[in-house]
């Protein structure tokens, strides 16, 4: 499944290696800001980010039936904002999980001019979106910093089997919407416009026009 999913990167994002999660995705983005100016660390700044992300990711990937390629980085350690790194595991289907790629690897925390290796394991699947638990995954990502539980501490990516769209939210702050060419995700960027990040607005606009 890593060959499988190296060859799609080949394939649709040339500069991006699966043991370097910040290259993954290309120049073609847009950035969504999620908790907004809602008070850190409370129940309404998370239901707000987990709401948006939502509609953010099935706006991405409409489709339910469709596949798409999820990809998790799990760092060796104990994580300083919870106690149980496994639960997005039980978040996938145990007969599918035994699927997935699943090694232990070096992963490069830096990017591909400034690297900065860290043990952890890197594991690769597809999967329909049917058959995972979106809203579970965003709530445990935006729970994370916020001290809520349960929470997920892993680096998770995901991205369309048939395309170059893919979503990356990193925690309740904001998400990130890929692709390889504007016209992939331009209905995205018109309906949930109101959500782009206004600091980084000129240069997504600038994709769009």
């Amino acid at each position: 499944m890593k060959e499988e999913f190296e060859e799609y990167l080949a394939r649709v994002y040339q500069a991006s290696k699966v043991d370097s999660p910040f290259s993954l995705g290309g120049d073609i983005h847009i950035r969504f800001e999620l908790g907004g100016e809602l008070t850190n660390a409370t129940k309404e700044r998370v239901e707000q980010a987990v709401g948006r992300a939502e509609k953010i990711f099935h706006s991405t990937f409409p489709e339910s039936d469709k596949q798409v390629y999820l990809i998790v980085y799990d760092y060796d350690g104990n994580s300083p904002f919870t106690k149980d790194k496994g639960y997005i595991y039980t978040l996938i289907e145990k007969e599918q999980f035994q699927g997935f790629y699943n090694e232990a690897a070096q992963i490069n925390v830096g990017d591909l001019t400034d690297e900065d290796w860290v043990a952890g394991r890197i594991i690769v699947g597809r999967v329909k979106l049917a058959d995972i638990g979106i809203k579970d995954i965003l709530e445990g990502i935006a729970n994370l910093e916020m001290g809520f539980e349960p929470a997920i501490p892993q680096q998770v990516y995901f991205f369309d089997v048939h395309s170059s769209k893919g979503f990356y939210m990193y925690d309740d702050r904001g998400c990130f919407v890929f692709s390889a060419t504007s016209k992939e995700i331009k209905s995205v960027y018109d309906e949930l416009n109101e959500w782009i990040v206004d600091y980084h607005r000129p240069e997504i606009d600038a994709f769009f026009k």
